[in-house]
């Protein structure tokens, strides 16, 4: 097993304690969202104080063999009096779901993930604002939207940010440290998507997995898709629909407000949609004992990546025997009792 560090910090980046010690321990990485950690520790252990583990004013870092993989904040602690104090925190984003626009903020042609990152320049440029946050790369080709984020409306920075990201031709995110960048706290974007189609060299099967479930959910197919922008008078609207689904499944639709009055985000947000729902979706879920080395090892695979899972049990045809690319949408971790686990959950939507 590697070797690993809870380092709690102040907000100032201050180390307050190196090295805490947890009895267990589990935390992720999210695609588009900050991940959470999970922490248990002895409630008679002289280093577990209220002071060390102040709630929302510390920062709690993950060191693996000594390199930085996960970085968040602390946001609550449960007690249970008669032997231990379990705490939660998320990933850097998180803060920014406690943020909101203070001042006007209007752009036209601009590349989408300058937009996104000006939102959070402007909230940390406000009074005790800074999370000392940093423009990271840009990865993939740029796309320029117009927004306009009025002071009166005060729209919530992350939800700012996370609706850039529901667009066909909108982009991924990360804060990091990640299992594939040990910076602190830099934010990174992606077009048209974050990760690589590794599908054809990495596989989770029978052979190097624990458990591997799936599920194929037809719940939800679109064959056409309405989509319905902002306007008091004439609000755009874009009706799409998908042939083969038509023919397959039938008229099955739906109706999608649009937060938007602009006739191109309408359009991206139906065509994304639809791309997504105009088949069953298949989202699979799968644990295994991280290893030294192949598709199991540390790092042989990213939340955004593309991998192959598959399974031989029964007949050819039956439930049990099938081969699928998926999208790595989250990595969770658990260290306890010297093993170190690892829960993929991941889909079949590849963008």
């Amino acid at each position: 097993m590697a070797s690993w560090s809870l380092d709690v910090y102040d907000l100032n980046g201050a180390v307050r304690q190196a090295g805490m010690p947890f009895k267990s321990l589990r935390f992720g990485y999210v695609l588009n969202s900050p991940g959470a950690l999970e922490a248990d520790f002895a409630l008679t252990n002289t280093l577990v104080t209220k002071a060390n583990l102040k709630v929302a004013a510390r920062e709690l870092r993950i060191f693996r063999n000594a390199v930085l993989v996960w970085g968040g904040y602390l946001w609550d602690a449960r007690v249970e009096l008669r032997d231990r104090v379990s705490i939660r925190g998320e990933g850097y984003f998180s803060a920014l779901r406690r943020r909101y626009g203070m001042t006007d903020l209007i752009y036209n042609d601009v590349a989408q993930e300058q937009i996104a990152w000006n939102l959070i320049n402007a909230t940390q440029s406000e009074p005790s604002g800074t999370l000392t946050l940093t423009q990271g790369a840009h990865g993939g080709a740029s796309i320029t939207r117009d927004r306009d984020y009025c002071a009166m409306d005060h729209d919530e920075i992350a939800s700012a940010i996370e609706e850039l990201t529901q667009l066909d031709d909108g982009i991924d995110y990360e804060i990091t440290p990640s299992p594939d960048s040990s910076v602190n706290k830099s934010f990174k974007t992606y077009y048209p998507r974050k990760g690589t189609d590794l599908s054809g060299s990495v596989t989770l099967n029978q052979t190097n997995v624990r458990t591997l479930t799936y599920e194929e959910n037809g719940s939800e197919i679109n064959s056409r898709v309405l989509s319905i922008g902002q306007d008091d008078c004439n609000p755009p609207e874009d009706d799409r629909t998908d042939a083969t689904a038509l023919s397959t499944y039938g008229l099955l639709q739906s109706v999608e407000s649009v937060d938007s009055g602009q006739l191109r985000d309408v359009r991206a947000h139906g065509k994304e949609v639809i791309k997504h729902t105009a088949t069953p979706h298949w989202t699979a879920t799968a644990t295994y004992l991280v290893g030294t080395s192949g598709a199991t090892a540390w790092g042989a695979f990213v939340v955004g990546d593309r991998i192959t899972m598959s399974s031989n049990r029964g007949p050819a045809s039956g439930f049990g025997n099938w081969t699928q690319a998926m999208r790595v949408l989250q990595l969770d971790y658990t260290l306890e009792a010297n093993h170190e686990w690892c829960t993929v959950t991941a889909d079949s939507v590849w963008p």
